[in-house]
């Protein structure tokens, strides 16, 4: 489909005994909810695999994976850092190459 990337179903994630996070809640809404937001069941399978300790980690894996993959398609990207976390975005700013990061 033109404009829609589809996640790579590559991530290895642990299985762990814990339920669901606000993360994963958060994503499987927006999924079936929202209309015309695809998000892969590969990726809302490994953020809720992540448990609520590691969904922070994981969805940065999946979004840095996502930033590599759309940089030759876009000419920008915006993102804005959780609670204020500039340090957070890092892993994106690696992931894109950008100086400084």
């Amino acid at each position: 489909m033109q404009g829609k990337i589809a996640i790579e179903e590559h991530w290895e994630s642990p299985e762990v005994d814990t339920p669901a996070t606000f993360g994963f809640i958060d994503a499987d809404y927006l999924a079936h909810e929202v209309p015309g937001v695809t998000i892969p069941a590969s990726a809302l399978d490994v953020l809720e695999r992540a448990g609520r300790g590691a969904a922070r980690a994981a969805g940065l894996e999946l979004a840095a994976s996502l930033l590599v993959k759309a940089k030759s398609l876009v000419s920008g990207v915006v993102l804005t850092a959780p609670d204020d976390d500039a340090g957070a975005l890092d892993p994106l700013l690696d992931a894109l190459g950008c100086p400084g990061s």
